[in-house]
Formats: C-alpha cells, structure tokens, sequence
C-alpha cells in the first residue's frame, strides 16, 4: 500500500510540473499577445496623429505636409493590417496555452485529490493495525489473567 502511494506521489509531482510548464508558456503567450496589443495601440495613435496632421496641413495649404501626413497614415494603416493578422495568430496560440493550462490543472488537481485519498487509507489501515495489535494484547492478557485465576490465583513474576 506504501508502494502504490509513493507511485501516487512521484505521479503528482511530475503532473505539478507539466502544470507548471503550461503555466509559464500561457505566460509567455499572453506576454506575446500584450505586445502585439500595444503594438496595434501605437499605430491606432500614429494613424490617428497623422490624420490630424495632414488635415491641419490641408487646412494650412501645406500640401507637402499633407502628402507627407497621408503617407503615414497609409503606411500605419499597412502596419495594422499586418499587426491584424499577428494579433489573430498570438491570440489563438494563447487561447491554445490557456487551454492546455486549465486541463492539465484540472489533471493535477485531481491526482492530487487522488494522492490524498491514498494517503488517508494508508493512515486508516495503518491505524487500523495498530489497534488490532492493541486488542489482541488486551485480549492476550485478559485470557493470561483468567486462565492464571482458575489455577489458583495470578502468579507474580520475578524482578530480573
């Protein structure tokens, strides 16, 4: 019964450590989606700052500031784009790790329930032996002292 405990155990111990390998890789991909989040943030701000750039240039009559503007905000509008499909990709590698994450949670959780239930039979069967040990010397003396009373009364044993 101890064997297969510790067999529960050294299993536990190896499920806690792939639910800690999704734990860190879940980390990594909502760290790599932050990224692309901020990143898509940033061209958002410059898209928006060149629009009203090239519209204070087209109100100015600046029409090279205004090209100058409208290229940015092509050119943050390209980047988007691109940044579109990363953020797409980060977010389905993270939805995937969280995934992994929760099951293999849920696995660990349950072999540590498992564990703990093993370790409390062993408990109890071990404590079970120690009484039945206890009530077999009681019983053990008991049939000594009447067996000894029907004879002619207990017999004292000599001090070594």
């Amino acid at each position: 019964m101890r064997a297969k405990l510790e067999t529960l155990k050294r299993i536990t111990k190896l499920y806690e450590a792939v639910e800690e390998a999704h734990s860190a890789e879940l980390t990594r991909a909502a760290a790599a989606l932050g990224e692309v989040r901020n990143a898509v943030d940033a061209e958002r701000m410059s898209a928006g700052n060149a629009f009203y750039e090239g519209r204070e240039a087209m109100a100015s009559g600046d029409r090279v500031g205004w090209m100058a503007a409208d290229s940015q905000r092509r050119a943050a509008g390209a980047k988007l784009g691109r940044l579109a499909a990363v953020h797409a990709e980060r977010k389905r590698s993270s939805d995937v790790a969280r995934e992994q994450y929760v099951a293999s949670r849920r696995k660990s959780e349950q072999m540590q329930r498992l564990a703990a239930g093993a370790a409390e039979q062993v408990t109890v069967h071990e404590e079970k032996k120690v009484q039945a040990a206890t009530d077999d010397r009681f019983l053990a003396r008991q049939r000594w002292v009447n067996a000894s009373s029907t004879r002619g009364g207990p017999r004292r044993m000599k001090a070594f």
